[in-house]
């Protein structure tokens, strides 16, 4: 744990600003003098002892006063500073409550659906660059600018498939399928951004940039019937086509469609159900966090409460 004090508002009333960095999570509140002078007295009462520093004095007259300001808000971080070089006391339970800890924590930790959300907008972010830099480099007016531009571009995207690569080894609640998907598209942006430091071959146009089949689910391959009779179906003939006509292609098309409709509308069921199962464990997860956060609580209380009595124990021994 860090804590300072960096600044002061000299509003009414006045107000510092405490920076807090634990577990790797950053934030600032904002306390009044009288809330630490009310910390102060909680604590020594939870501990049973005289806090390790003592607070900066009170003053009734020129307290506004910008220098003597300052004064205070050094004092008060060696405080706090004094505080957490103690494990015991930067542990309890009114150090805790005084700096938001719990509650900050909470707020700063992004759920798994903005991080997975995130991912895929990173994900897009590097094609669009790689794609922009990728036409930039098939223009017929390239100049030393332009190529510079590309060269920037590499880099940028370069460092964010970097990141994305590394997002996603870390991210272990993806199933299978989720994940090779994600590995591919992490593969196709990790082969495109490579090719833009390469030079082009003779002939090369925008072969370089991703494919777009990892991203869009609509991309529809183009048949060509020049040269058939037949109205309907693709050039490529297999067993089942061969020998229809017309009609029989159009109902061979309808069939399969009313098919994937069925799988369709299975796989709808399976995904509702799957969801109102998350949404279940998410309430359930939820409570059992709130249960953790009474428990911790009640644990904080219960250390202190034993400090005291154990000081009080030695008083007598």
């Amino acid at each position: 744990m860090n804590v300072s004090v960096p600044q002061f508002d000299q509003g009414s009333p006045t107000k510092f600003a405490i920076a807090v960095n634990v577990d790797r999570v950053s934030f600032t509140v904002h306390k009044r003098y009288s809330d630490f002078c009310a910390f102060d007295e909680q604590i020594q009462y939870e501990m049973g002892e005289p806090t390790p520093a003592p607070l900066p004095p009170k003053k009734w007259v020129g307290n506004k006063n910008p220098q003597f300001l300052e004064d205070r808000r050094r004092g008060l971080e060696l405080y706090l500073r004094a505080i957490i070089r103690r494990q015991e006391w930067r542990e309890s339970l009114a150090f805790q409550q005084f700096l938001e800890v719990a509650k900050h924590a909470k707020e700063s930790k992004p759920s798994t659906a903005v991080l997975r959300s995130q991912w895929l907008k990173d994900a897009e972010d590097a094609r669009s660059i790689i794609a922009s830099a990728t036409s930039s480099m098939s223009s017929s007016s390239s100049t030393p600018s332009v190529s510079a531009q590309v060269r920037r571009a590499a880099v940028v995207a370069a460092t964010k498939v970097k990141d994305l690569e590394l997002a996603l080894k870390e991210d272990s609640s993806l199933g299978e399928g989720e994940y090779r998907r994600r590995k591919d598209i992490v593969d196709e942006l990790s082969r495109a951004a490579q090719t833009l430091t390469r030079p082009p071959l003779p002939g090369s146009s925008s072969s370089r940039s991703p494919s777009p089949s990892l991203f869009d689910s609509n991309t529809n391959a183009t048949s060509n019937t020049t040269g058939r009779s037949r109205v309907l179906g693709a050039a490529a003939e297999t067993n089942r086509t061969r020998d229809l006509d017309n009609r029989g292609i159009l109902q061979l098309q309808t069939d399969q469609m009313q098919e994937q409709e069925a799988a369709l509308e299975q796989l709808r069921a399976t995904i509702s159900r799957q969801r109102e199962l998350g949404e279940t464990i998410n309430e359930e997860l939820t409570y059992q966090n709130e249960l953790l956060d009474d428990l911790d609580t009640n644990v904080h209380a219960t250390n202190a409460r034993l400090n005291q009595a154990r000081r009080q124990v030695k008083k007598f021994t």
